[in-house]
């Protein structure tokens, strides 16, 4: 094989891995606290977020529409009573849905 194609082969294979990542975008970092008489409270950072819904057993609150699309933000809601664990969704502007589920002290 020539030194050329040889260079045209490795800049191919590189074109290639890079194509296969374009499009992904990193999971952003969230933090979701659950406190029983309280708050349960959620952030995120690196995630443009178009809406958040907790759920806690079979009661659900959200989506809450309109969150901040920074990429860090913030929302907050009541811990309703006998509330052992929440589900947090994060809706984000590209159609993805992430979850996190944490248990509420």
């Amino acid at each position: 094989m020539t030194k050329r194609r040889l260079t045209a082969a490795a800049a191919l294979l590189v074109l290639a891995a890079y194509a296969g990542n374009a499009d992904a975008a990193p999971t952003p970092a969230y933090t979701v606290t659950c406190a029983v008489n309280g708050e349960t409270t959620a952030t995120w950072k690196h995630g443009r977020i178009d809406s958040v819904s907790w759920t806690w057993g079979t009661i659900t609150v959200g989506p809450v529409p309109n969150v901040p699309h920074p990429p860090s933000g913030f929302a907050e809601s009541p811990t309703p009573a006998g509330a052992t664990s929440v589900t947090m969704s994060f809706h984000r502007v590209d159609g993805t849905t992430d979850h996190v589920t944490q248990p509420c002290s």
